[in-house]
């Protein structure tokens, strides 16, 4: 019994429900099993996640990039190579010009940033609801049985804002965008 117990208390040996007391411990909500997750994929997820660089521009791009495999769209508008300037060149730190997309920065709005994610689109079975949906019901439209891990989106919007505070700097606003 001192043997298990003393395994249950090193990440690398932990296992069930203590590995879920480690992510509990060390991220609170930010890091919760998945439904039907393994020991060995969440114990990567947290070391991952006790490694990750945060507080940086990058820090933001790659927790997006690992939470929903996309990467996401940045515009800092204190930041000379989001906004560029008139007639600058292509190639030379952003676009901004008449006749020319681009973004316009403010150097009065410093620590904060827009931040455009998108979702995994992993959840849901398409063309199905369920019942009491919009089209669901029986001779209402498709309805099919399902099992909850068929139905359930792996990463949900709150996972997304989650991360993003998770990694951005002490008083930073992050205006942030969910899109499909």
């Amino acid at each position: 019994m001192l043997q298990y117990a003393t395994s249950q208390t090193r990440i690398l040996t932990a296992g069930d429900m203590w590995l879920d007391l480690i992510a509990w411990d060390f991220f609170g909500r930010r890091l919760r099993r998945q439904p039907s997750e393994g020991d060995d994929a969440l114990r990567r997820r947290i070391i991952l996640e006790m490694f990750r660089e945060r507080a940086t521009r990058s820090a933001v791009e790659s927790v997006l990039q690992d939470l929903t495999g996309r990467a996401p769209i940045i515009f800092e508008p204190a930041r000379t190579t989001d906004t560029g300037g008139y007639a600058s060149l292509e190639g030379r730190g952003g676009g901004i010009a008449y006749n020319a997309a681009g973004g316009w920065g403010n150097l009065n709005l410093p620590f904060q940033c827009f931040v455009t994610a998108y979702r995994l689109n992993d959840g849901g079975i398409g063309q199905v609801t369920g019942w009491g949906g919009f089209s669901g019901g029986y001779g209402g439209g498709a309805i099919e049985y399902a099992s909850l891990a068929m139905v359930q989106a792996q990463v949900t919007d709150a996972d997304i804002y989650l991360a993003i505070t998770g990694v951005l700097p002490a008083a930073t606003i992050g205006w942030t965008q969910i899109i499909d």
